[in-house]
């Protein structure tokens, strides 16, 4: 499992390689909008508004602004 943070939001891997977010929605903290596109994920990166997520495939998703 990892966790990382923006300014005001965290994410979460879970293990079964989901992510869930939770603060607040302009630093990154709702990630409803690409929620389908992040499974098999397995490492967090973020900025101090923005995550991105690197899934197995190699493929990356970003969420926030």
């Amino acid at each position: 499992m990892q966790i990382r943070s923006t300014m005001h939001a965290f994410a979460a891997i879970r293990k079964d390689g989901t992510v869930v977010t939770w603060g607040r929605v302009d630093a990154g903290g709702d990630s409803s909008a690409v929620q389908t596109q992040l499974t098999g994920v397995r490492e967090i990166a973020s900025t101090g508004y923005a995550f991105a997520a690197i899934r197995d495939d190699g493929s990356v998703v970003t969420w926030g602004r």
